[in-house]
């Protein structure tokens, strides 16, 4: 019995570590080019994923204004395609561990 309640708690363990993983390589990967493709108002899903992905609160009007101008500062975009960091990730726009905006 508690050799299946290991086993269990492994399987858990690894579908969260994955979980978060996954997370982590989605919107982060995106890069300017492929953000500047993107509709506008999909932007603004790929921007919450990255915040949720960095714990950051979504809800938040601070971090939903910073990583806005972050990131369109960093590519260029300014509701038009990117110009600038094409083949760098969004990710790369924010300095993450600074304490704010």
């Amino acid at each position: 019995m508690t050799r299946s309640l290991r086993a269990g708690g492994a399987i858990a363990a690894c579908v969260v570590l994955v979980t978060v993983l996954s997370a982590c390589s989605g919107s982060g990967s995106t890069t300017c080019q492929q953000y500047g493709e993107t509709a506008l108002t999909a932007r603004g899903k790929l921007l919450t994923d990255l915040l949720r992905a960095h714990g950051l609160d979504t809800a938040d009007p601070g971090n939903v204004l910073g990583v806005t101008n972050a990131v369109n500062a960093f590519c260029a975009t300014y509701g038009a395609a990117a110009r600038d960091n094409l083949d760098r990730s969004i990710d790369e726009a924010v300095d993450w561990s600074s304490p704010s905006w």
